[in-house]
């Protein structure tokens, strides 16, 4: 997958999205997502970079818990091939749900 592609999946899920965050100043609504990069875990050979293989995080925000859309990012996680792992927490101070998706992704390009 290009970043673009990664990009587009989680977009085609619904919600509005965001590469880590929305921009300072800017009050988002839920439900959002937002997604990142944490780290990577590339593949090595010859003293080089063969595959780069980056963790990916996308975080669920509600205002209540929503399974109907959870079911929605778990199979377009699956459908694009993704084996994930989650867990779901509480923010008390922000009074929301936020739902995390753990996956990886091979990036080309």
């Amino acid at each position: 997958m290009t970043v673009r592609e990664v990009n587009q999946l989680i977009e085609s899920i619904g919600p509005p999205s965001v590469y880590y965050q929305f921009p300072e100043g800017t009050e988002q609504k839920t439900p959002f997502i937002c997604w990142y990069f944490p780290n990577s875990a590339d593949v090595l050979a010859d003293n080089t970079i063969y595959k780069q293989k980056n963790a990916l995080v996308i975080e669920l925000y509600t205002d209540y818990k929503n399974f109907s859309l959870e079911h929605e990012i778990e199979a377009a996680l699956l459908d694009a091939g993704l084996v994930f792992t989650w867990d779901d927490s509480y923010i008390d101070t922000e009074r929301m749900h936020m739902k995390t998706y753990y996956t990886e992704v091979f990036i080309d390009g």
